[in-house]
């Protein structure tokens, strides 16, 4: 087993270089057997076994020993779900160009920048190092870094937490000692998806909702798999439009010929346009064709302009505010009366 060296400066190219060898003297490595999905993933929860002075966790990357009384914890991808649980980590990656996403950043004022989310070659173990974690928790995608990260503090994997939510949160409860409040942060959200579902579905009465992207030269449908998807046609049942159901259906996305727009037969268009250069007068572009104004939703003026950073953000708090944007702008009267007080936001108003 490779030894640790002194943690006195931070890894370099030397690190990256024994990422094969380098394995955390507290970490063993997961022998599952073929075809058996290892904790951590889809529905399968983490197994944890109490010890003297803390707990053996087994999960997507092996086996990680995490003490008692960790208080620093850097994250690769699951921000969200920490924090919907109220706890703050001390790093993480940013996303879709930003360092990190916006509705992330008021909780994440002190936090390190750990690098970019979709390189995750990128993801600076330097700055990792710099943020001292007693813990670090990353998402599977940037398991080829775990064996570095597990050189600088005890690592565990996790995967799965766009498609299977709480099962990942409910993972984080029990890694860190914090099950009843994990449970009490589901039961929060399950309570407003229950009743966005109940107005939403009485407000729409069979109507169709459907997402489109803007990207340079081309658009793009999204299905029910990832991203928004889940959260529409999953937790709110949701009618897709018809185009979405034949050429994406539980998908994740397709690419929309701009021909095929007047067929887009979406009662209820939401619209993701990227903060990047070149998009908005795509935008324009597309919506001075004819195409687009024999377009179902644009002839009845039901387009509405969404946040792409929660819309594609698919953790936990973003899609719980993808509720809140579907309910303000589909269903006002029931924020106005009341409905939805203290389900609002993008975690349990009690977090602390």
């Amino acid at each position: 087993m490779h030894a640790r060296r002194p943690r006195t400066a931070p890894p370099h190219a030397y690190d990256l270089a024994l990422l094969a060898l380098a394995v955390a003297a507290c970490s063993t490595p997961q022998q599952a057997a073929p075809d058996v999905a290892p904790p951590g993933t889809a529905d399968h929860p983490v197994e944890v076994d109490r010890v003297d002075g803390g707990r053996w966790v087994r999960h997507a990357g092996g086996r990680t020993f995490v003490p008692d009384g960790v208080q620093r914890i850097a994250t690769v991808g699951l921000a969200d779900e920490l924090l919907f649980i109220g706890v703050t980590p001390v790093g993480e990656v940013g996303s879709w160009g930003s360092r990190f996403l916006p509705h992330q950043q008021p909780f994440l004022e002190d936090a390190t920048y750990l690098g970019g989310e979709h390189l995750p070659h990128a993801v600076r173990l330097e700055a990792v190092f710099a943020a001292r974690p007693d813990l670090i928790i990353a998402e599977v995608a940037l398991a080829d870094t775990a064996r570095a990260l597990a050189d600088i503090a005890p690592t565990i994997v996790l995967r799965d937490a766009e498609t299977h939510p709480e099962a990942r949160v409910r993972d984080l409860g029990a890694i860190l000692g914090v099950e009843a409040r994990a449970e009490a942060a589901l039961a929060w959200r399950r309570r407003k998806l229950a009743a966005a579902r109940e107005v939403l579905g009485a407000t729409l009465d069979g109507q169709t909702v459907g997402v489109l992207r803007v990207q340079l030269r081309r658009l793009k449908v999204y299905g029910a798999r990832w991203f928004c998807g889940p959260t529409l046609y999953d937790d709110l049942g949701l009618r897709p439009p018809t185009l979405v159901a034949e050429r994406v259906g539980r998908g994740v996305n397709a690419w929309l010929p701009l021909e095929l727009l007047p067929d887009f037969d979406a009662d209820h268009l939401f619209l993701m346009v990227a903060p990047a250069p070149g998009i908005r007068s795509a935008l324009e572009g597309v919506a001075e064709s004819p195409a687009w104004r024999l377009m179902p939703a644009a002839r009845r003026g039901d387009v509405h302009t969404v946040d792409i950073h929660h819309w594609l953000g698919g953790g936990v708090m973003a899609r719980s505010l993808v509720v809140d944007d579907l309910l303000r702008i589909l269903a006002p009267e029931a924020i106005a009366a009341g409905r939805f007080d203290g389900l609002l936001g993008p975690r349990p108003p009690a977090s602390p």
